[in-house]
């Protein structure tokens, strides 16, 4: 029908044809108008959609002896059940690596010789799989570029500020660089100012004078790194040749398995609440029954513990006259350049264990270390009112442990922390033999180590002199410039695989030790070298008889 026309109906017997034509017409535009695709199929059905199963991660670099989550989705039907396999055997074996039930993958203590698959098998239909390609490998650094160790750093500066894209902070690309100088000391030094080391040697010289007419402890304090360290140092101190064994002079190892930086922090009551401070659960390994200083006399040290030159002598907190600390702040959550508040919106740090970029969600990790140093620090010297030395020595290379204890780059950044304070108490202490009242910075606080009317302990010293014996960290694998030092995780794994690095030591993060080659040394292996106060020294135990702040009183 020509658009536009008109349908005209005729009922009469000679338009009964037409009437015919103009019912079919009509019922027609009728049909039309009410839609001619409607679908045939039956109310209420439809083809259900097919299953399906995804994994995630869909490949994973685990470490041997480590674990690794893989989570399965199954789609398309209301059993999401699946079955794991660990290339195609149900639950895997000890040579290709096991799966659970939930997906957990947990890698052989040996590199695989085959390629490793995890598969997800659907319960509701066999023929559906998902899987994820697993490279095993050995303990492998974790990439720290900006690491170049203090020692090497020196008037150079580490640059840890970078924007949401990942790229260093230049001032123009949304964020400022914040800069933090090299060296153990203030000014790229790897040696302490003039007023400290007149003041440490003269420190330790009465030290030595003490020891000719009553009994002087020397003593560890720290985590479990320090009394793993500790332990083989008084062990070396014991058996050398070298040190003196002089009665009156004892060495201690009192640091203790799970006490981190927080939990020797608060036993003074500048920092604490009351003669007998209460350690806040807000430390992160929680609270404990006993302060770690109350008894010189307990569980803390070795079954003699006795002073005198008879050995019938109790040794008591009075005779305690230097301390050597290393410890972590456990559990890090930001890094260096954080400040709190205070950091910029746009100013994100790099958290190495996820290769990603972090706004900043607290204070970093090194100033909270500071400030548990310096409370530690003014906690010694409460317990201990004699005490004049606290010897620090930095947390080794972390880079092979994905632990979240204190991992890279808080382990090098903790160096930092170890700077911080000592460059704060030098900077209250400009001169030998005078602090003022001002600390060095806000998170050190007061540590004063000479009387000093009007400061925040009553006019007494606050502090012992702190003073580094030891920074032993290094990039990995890369010999330090200074001195070579390296450290090497390969060589003490099966297959004896990776970077030339026979006969280093190797002590990781607590939890993850590896014995040397020899199987017992830890700080006097002879092929490491450490930068000290003059020059290099060669182990922890050297630095001590070599040291002009230690060796008065340490050595023969």
């Amino acid at each position: 029908m020509p658009a536009g026309s008109s349908l005209h109906l005729s009922w009469g017997p000679k338009g009964s044809a037409r009437k015919s034509l103009a019912i079919f017409v009509v019922t027609t535009l009728v049909m039309v108008s009410l839609g001619c695709g409607l679908s045939t199929a039956r109310p209420g059905t439809s083809n259900p959609p097919p299953i399906a199963i995804t994994i995630a991660p869909r490949s994973a670099s685990v470490t041997v002896g480590k674990q690794q989550q893989f989570t399965a989705t199954v789609t398309g039907t209301s059993n999401t059940a699946v079955t794991w396999q660990v290339n195609g055997v149900a639950g895997g074996n000890t040579t290709t690596g096991t799966v659970s039930s939930t997906g957990l993958y947990t890698a052989p203590s040996s590199v695989p010789s085959v390629q490793v698959t995890v598969t997800a098998v659907s319960q509701a239909d066999a023929s559906k799989t998902a899987s994820a390609a697993v490279t095993v490998t050995l303990h492998s650094p974790i990439a720290n570029p900006l690491g170049t160790p203090l020692v090497d750093l020196t008037n150079n500066n580490y640059e840890p500020s970078y924007n949401s894209s990942g790229v260093l902070c230049n001032g123009s690309n949304g964020c400022n660089a914040a800069l933090f100088e090299g060296g153990l000391y203030a000014s790229g030094s790897n040696s302490p100012p003039p007023a400290q080391d007149t003041d440490a040697r003269n420190f330790a010289s009465a030290i030595q004078t003490l020891e000719a007419r009553q009994q002087a402890v020397t003593i560890c304090i720290g985590m479990s790194i320090m009394k793993q360290n500790c332990d083989q140092l008084v062990s070396d101190y014991n058996a050398s040749s070298l040190t003196r064994k002089d009665p009156e002079l004892h060495f201690f190892d009192m640091a203790q398995s799970g006490y981190d930086a927080c939990l020797w922090a608060y036993w003074n009551p500048v920092d604490g609440p009351g003669a007998t401070p209460t350690v806040p659960s807000s430390c992160p390994l929680g609270t404990y029954p006993n302060p770690p200083y109350n008894d010189v006399n307990t569980v803390y040290l070795p079954a003699v513990q006795t002073c005198g030159t008879s050995h019938t002598t109790n040794c008591g907190p009075a005779d305690v006259r230097a301390v050597i600390w290393q410890d972590a702040d456990a559990g890090p959550t930001s890094g260096l350049p954080c400040t709190a508040a205070d950091t910029p919106a746009d100013t994100y740090f790099k958290d190495f264990l996820t290769n990603s970029y972090v706004p900043c969600s607290g204070l970093a990790d090194a100033y909270q270390l500071e400030k548990f140093i310096g409370m530690t620090a003014r906690s010694v010297k409460y317990n201990y009112p004699n005490v004049s030395l606290m010897f620090v020595v930095s947390r080794n290379y972390a880079g092979y442990s994905k632990e979240a204890l204190n991992p890279e780059p808080y382990a090098y950044e903790a160096g930092f922390a170890n700077q911080f304070v000592v460059k704060a108490q030098n900077a209250q202490c400009p001169t030998s033999g005078t602090c003022t009242t001002t600390p060095g910075d806000s998170y050190a606080g007061d540590l004063s180590y000479v009387a000093t009317p009007g400061n925040a302990c009553g006019g007494n010293p606050c502090a012992p002199l702190i003073i580094w014996i030891g920074y032993t960290w290094a990039n990995g694998a890369t010999p330090r410039a200074l001195d070579g030092l390296i450290w090497c995780d390969a060589s003490f794994t099966s297959g004896q695989s990776g970077p030339p690095c026979s006969d280093e030591e190797d002590f990781e993060s607590a939890g993850d030790v590896h014995a040397s080659p020899d199987g017992s040394k830890k700080w006097s292996s002879a092929t490491q070298s450490v930068p000290g106060t003059s020059g290099t020294w060669t182990g922890i135990l050297n630095q001590l008889l070599t040291s002009p702040y230690a060796s008065p009183f340490f050595h023969q």
